[in-house]
């Protein structure tokens, strides 16, 4: 039976389902793209290769600056090291340039989940 998620290049928060799960299949690269449409105002973004679990499918997904902060956090700077850990998808309506969207928030398996501030030594 088709499933319409197959259609669609990019992992969106349209399509998704919360609980369901990602992997990371390589370390991403980093390109300009124009969200606001504006040729003239161009943002560097994350964008990485990953499984998206329930329908065995590779997808591509740009990591906004909240996810990149939680997977950083619970895995380090280094997307290499990224690469075949997965992560759970929480879908919510938020404001995006001045739309309410669905999107996606990750919550990383294995890793910290928020960063140890108890552990650091002070100066």
């Amino acid at each position: 039976m088709p499933d319409t998620r197959d259609l669609q290049k990019f992992l969106s928060g349209r399509y998704v389902n919360s609980g369901e799960l990602i992997e990371f299949l390589d370390a991403g690269e980093i390109k300009k793209t124009s969200f606001n449409r504006d040729e003239e105002e161009e943002t560097e973004v994350l964008e990485m290769k990953v499984l998206y679990v329930p329908t065995g499918k590779e997808k591509l997904f740009t990591i906004n600056s909240t996810n990149r902060e939680i997977l950083t956090d619970a895995w380090g700077p280094l997307t290499e090291k990224w690469e075949g850990k997965r992560a759970k998808i929480l879908k919510i309506k938020q404001m995006v340039f001045g739309e309410s969207k669905w999107v996606i928030h990750l919550e990383p398996i294995g890793g910290k989940s928020k960063p140890d501030l108890t552990t650091e030594e002070e100066d």
